[in-house]
């Protein structure tokens, strides 16, 4: 698996900004890698919008993802108040949003 080689980026798009404003040698640097950058707008392609109505059911619609979880930690159980059906609701909306959003980049990731 690739998933040894993922971490998170964190806010990568600020620290870049905060780069090119302040060191113009790496503006230099960043302008002539984003001449090179080749842009995949989601909207246009064909199987996205299948594959995040997929991952948005839970499970997934078509794929089960058997191993998952032996691959990446599940996300604790949130305690949640029993003040009434909008916070169960909203719970599950989360959960089914965070795992939704992990099984579209598991997948992208494995068919690489």
């Amino acid at each position: 698996m690739y998933l040894d080689e993922v971490s998170s980026a964190g806010n990568a798009a600020g620290t870049g900004a905060r780069i090119a404003l302040l060191n113009r040698q790496s503006r230099q640097v960043i302008e002539t890698l984003v001449k090179n950058i080749e842009k995949i707008e989601t909207a246009l392609e064909p199987k996205f919008q299948d594959y995040f109505v997929d991952a948005m059911a839970f499970p997934n619609k078509t794929d089960p993802f058997p191993n998952l979880f032996s691959l990446v930690t599940r996300p604790a159980v949130k305690e949640v108040a029993d003040n009434g059906w909008w916070q169960k609701a909203s719970a599950a909306l989360s959960l089914i949003l965070f795992v939704g959003g992990v099984l579209y980049r598991l997948k992208t990731l494995l068919k690489n």
